[in-house]
C-alpha cells in the first residue's frame, strides 16, 4: 500500500477547503446589450432616438442576494440617460453627429475593490442642422444694460 505524499496531502485538504467554503465569485460582465435593431444593422445612432443599454452579468454571479450588492453607475459624455433601473438604461442619443461614449462602472459592495468599468464608443450620423440667419435686428436706446429679445422658432425641432 503507498502512502499519500505530505505535498498531495495538503493539496488534497486545501481543495477540500475550497469546496466546502466556496470559491469567491469575481465579478463578470457577460453581455453589454444594445436595444436598437438600427445601430445593430449600421453599426450607429441617428440622433435624437431612444435606446436601451443593458449589462448582463455571468450566470454563475446570479445568486440570491448577489445582485443587490451589485451597485451600476452610470455615465456619458453626450445625450441624456432618461432613466436608470439598476442595470439598465434608457438613453436619449444626442443631436449633434459626432463621437460619444457611454460608460458603466459595476461595484461589488461586498468586495469594493472588485468593479468593472466597460465604455460603450458610439457615432452619431446624420445631416447637421441647417444654420439660423437673423433676418431682422432692431436697435431700441435703454436707459442701462442691454435688451434682448426675439420671435418663437416656428418649428418643433430646434436644438442648434
Amino acid at each position: 500500500m503507498e502512502l499519500i505524499s505530505r505535498d498531495k496531502l495538503i493539496l488534497l485538504l486545501i481543495t477540500i477547503m475550497l469546496v466546502l467554503a466556496g470559491c469567491k465569485d469575481s465579478l463578470v460582465m457577460e453581455d453589454f446589450l444594445i436595444g436598437s435593431e438600427f445601430y445593430n444593422k449600421a453599426g450607429y445612432f441617428i440622433g435624437n432616438t431612444k435606446v436601451d443599454f443593458t449589462v448582463k452579468l455571468a450566470e454563475d454571479l446570479l445568486v440570491e442576494g448577489f445582485e443587490q450588492d451589485v451597485v451600476y453607475q452610470w455615465s456619458c459624455n453626450g445625450g441624456e440617460i432618461i432613466s436608470k433601473d439598476k442595470n439598465t438604461i434608457t438613453y436619449l442619443t444626442p443631436q449633434i453627429p459626432g463621437d460619444y461614449y457611454i460608460n458603466v462602472r459595476v461595484i461589488n459592495n461586498r468586495d469594493k475593490d472588485e468593479e468593472i468599468n466597460y465604455k460603450f464608443p458610439f457615432a452619431v450620423r446624420g445631416n447637421y442642422p441647417d444654420k439660423v440667419f437673423l433676418k431682422e435686428v432692431e436697435n431700441k436706446s435703454v436707459e442701462s444694460g442691454v435688451q434682448i429679445s426675439w420671435t418663437p422658432y416656428p418649428k418643433d425641432d430646434f436644438y442648434a
